[in-house]
């Protein structure tokens, strides 16, 4: 194509990465070079995460090698549990799962928003559209059981939908987001007292990715 490659002082190491790099909307070309310097080059194509297939070796930043990801979190790994708390449960993954706790203050009166959240930091290894799945059960099918907020915003719910799971819980897919890789932090801090969560799952699959799980059961 025109303008590449372009030539520099250095030989360029290894394939490059495509980003955005300084969120100005347009593609950024970075690679290493053996000079020990990051040459970064600011091309005019408009960046569009969805036409980019692989932007990177191995498809992401982890390299997994798979243009689909799957990120599964115990829910009882929150960095932050406000009200809920820890219960066992051999039909959960971890044989833990959390619940929420009618709690209430020294004054009587409920908790702050603040005060409830369960709070997440997770990273995420490519810009992508994920879909956000919660293995719970209990009060899930009500109207704004759950919600989510992602990095201070709430997200989006998008299409609404179930999966089976085996014991007493239901996959349901809980809220839908483009996120760039990196960090990102998330908070539930709304959900009925007889909710319980047991995983989190992020993915960039339109269905829900395991039909045939087998959490451990002993």
């Amino acid at each position: 194509m025109n303008g590449w490659p372009i030539w520099t002082d250095s030989n360029d190491l290894g394939t490059g990465i495509l980003t955005d790099l300084d969120h100005d909307g347009d593609t950024d070309i970075v690679f290493q070079g053996y000079d020990s310097k990051i040459h970064v080059y600011d091309t005019p194509g408009v960046w569009d995460h969805t036409r980019i297939q692989a932007s990177r070796f191995m498809y992401d930043d982890w390299h997994t090698g798979n243009p689909e990801k799957c990120i599964y979190r115990e829910a009882e790994s929150a960095n932050a549990l406000g009200v809920w708390q820890v219960a066992d449960d051999t039909t959960a993954w971890g044989h833990s799962y959390l619940s929420r706790q009618a709690a209430k203050s020294a004054g009587g009166a409920a908790p702050d928003a603040v005060g409830q959240a369960l709070f997440y930091r997770v990273e995420i290894p490519e810009w992508r559209e994920y879909r956000i799945w919660a293995r719970i059960r209990g009060e899930f099918t009500r109207a704004g059981a759950l919600s989510i907020s992602i990095d201070g915003r709430p997200a989006p719910r998008g299409k609404s939908a179930t999966a089976s799971s085996p014991g007493p819980w239901i996959w349901r897919r809980v809220a839908t987001a483009v996120l760039t890789k990196g960090v990102h932090e998330f908070s539930l801090a709304q959900a009925p007292n007889n909710i319980a969560i047991d995983r989190w799952l992020l993915t960039t699959l339109d269905e829900f990715p395991a039909p045939n799980e087998a959490p451990h059961d002993w």
